[in-house]
């Protein structure tokens, strides 16, 4: 029996949940956010499908959308100009 859809939406925000919930301790200096920012773009444009689809409402998903094109926009600005 193939698991279902659910799981398959919500199994990639779980592996992701430790480092957005804490990275704004002292120790989690480690993120390179820099290069981090060419991932975060896409990652939040699927989270903000991800909650659409478990229809949280609209301002959660416009939010992490904007967030998503945002940085997405900015690690495609940095890209070119280097």
């Amino acid at each position: 029996m193939p698991p279902p859809k659910e799981l398959l939406i919500a199994a990639p925000l779980v592996t992701v949940s430790p480092v957005l919930l804490t990275w704004w301790l002292p120790w989690e200096r480690w993120i390179p956010w820099a290069k981090l920012k060419a991932v975060l773009g896409p990652y939040l444009l699927y989270v903000s499908f991800a909650l659409w689809y478990f229809k949280f409402g609209w301002f959660v998903v416009a939010i992490s959308f904007l967030w998503g094109v945002a940085l997405s926009m900015w690690a495609i600005i940095d890209a070119i100009k280097t």
